[in-house]
């Protein structure tokens, strides 16, 4: 199977997850792996492997492993991981057209809620898909949260404020720090009303404290802006 990749996000101790689009269905598909065989950012491009945006990834005969909504989860081994191909910034720009949402019901149905005023989750086991891609919504702003050593991105959805988190790998160095340099340039662009689009992913369940459920909660895993769409 091969994949486009349009998400690559930053996770705890190094680790990092990958999802792409299927060559021929255009379809999101989330390669996992066994504990014993984590993915980390040692495949990185910048570090030597073959994980980058628009890259075209061959997984191997993958085995679907889907659980409501993580419907994209295909079961492989990182030695299947091989990078046979990439895409140029006028061809990704094309494929993320082509599976683009224009609002976040589009993409995720209506089992995707307000769980508090500013920030997006699903219940445990609901849903069809835990991947997605909407266009940049207009009035977007990057910052760093300097409480949490993390970034946020604010849109508007029905007109109102959504803050999500970003997971985005190429804002955070291998030491799991944010560089500021990238939120910086990111921001500007942003302001200037640079258009692209979000690649959006909910996180595993789990229930924050003082909640009464498990949710998966709405993050950002990919931005994606039309003037550097690979870079």
């Amino acid at each position: 199977m091969r994949l486009v990749l349009n998400h690559v996000t930053r996770m705890k101790e190094g680790r990092i997850c990958i999802a792409g689009l299927d060559e021929h269905t255009n379809e999101h598909v989330r390669p996992t792996t066994g504990k014993a065989d984590p993915l980390t950012r040692a495949l990185l491009h910048d570090n030597g492997g073959p994980v980058r945006l628009g890259a075209m990834i061959d997984i191997g005969d993958a085995t679907p492993m889907p659980t409501l909504p993580e419907s994209e989860d295909h079961r492989t081994t990182t030695r299947d991981l091989q990078r046979v191909g990439a895409l140029d910034g006028d061809q990704y720009l094309d494929r993320l057209s082509r599976v683009s949402g224009d609002c976040l019901e589009a993409v995720f149905g209506p089992a995707l809620q307000r769980a508090t005023p500013w920030k997006y989750a699903m219940d445990e086991g609901h849903g069809s898909r835990s991947l997605g891609v909407i266009r940049m919504p207009a009035g977007c702003r990057l910052d760093a949260d300097t409480r949490f050593g993390g970034v946020t991105l604010m849109f508007r959805e029905d007109g109102k404020p959504v803050y999500t988190r970003v997971a985005d790998a190429r804002f955070f160095d291998d030491q799991g720090a944010v560089d500021q340099g990238v939120v910086d340039d990111v921001a500007r662009r942003l302001r200037w009303g640079t258009d692209g689009y979000v690649m959006l992913g909910l996180s595993r369940a789990f229930a924050k404290p003082g909640d009464d459920r498990r949710r998966h909660w709405l993050q950002v895993n990919g931005i994606c802006l039309e003037d550097r769409p690979l870079g």
